[in-house]
């Protein structure tokens, strides 16, 4: 962890290197140092206020929103490398190593780990159970996903009937 000492020296530098990019660019710059200072309970007015001794002018209600919108741009960023990560290191699990009392089936035919398809999945031809974790990514291939809503009630009305 920085001194608070070194994290104005880190802002008052980033301020000056940036200064010919633009306001902008000065702002994407000190973002990492307002969000250390903000996590050590400095608060929007103050830090808009030392901003503003340093040349930089800037509201203390911008400064938080802005703040706000770069934690949920770094948040998406690093959710995005994850799922990234995961599809490409995404390898099939070691078979389980047969041992005297089991046989030498598949895992996926375990019937510890074979999982029964609902009724309603099975007519649907629907798995019981996703496994891939519910991501935005994820939320967004379903939500695009085409859903015969018919094929939905038939299976709910012959449900319904047969009990």
């Amino acid at each position: 962890m920085q001194s608070p000492q070194q994290l104005l020296e880190n802002l008052e530098k980033s301020l000056t290197e940036w200064k010919i990019f633009g306001r902008r660019a000065q702002l994407e710059a000190i973002m990492p140092i307002v969000e250390s200072l903000t996590l050590r309970k400095v608060g929007c007015p103050v830090l808009a206020k030392l901003l503003e001794e340093r040349g930089f002018e800037v509201k203390p209600d911008t400064l938080r929103q802005a703040l706000h919108r770069w934690r949920k741009r770094q948040s998406a960023s690093s959710t995005g490398e994850q799922n990234e990560q995961t599809i490409t290191s995404a390898q099939p699990p070691p078979a389980p190593a047969a041992s005297s009392g089991r046989s030498n089936r598949p895992a996926d035919t375990d019937d510890a780990l074979h999982k029964p398809k609902s009724p309603l999945s099975m007519e649907l031809g629907m798995e019981a159970e996703n496994t891939a974790p519910l991501t935005k990514a994820r939320l967004k291939e379903i939500r695009d996903q085409h859903v015969d809503l018919d094929a939905i009630k038939r299976a709910g009305r012959r449900l319904s009937n047969a009990k």
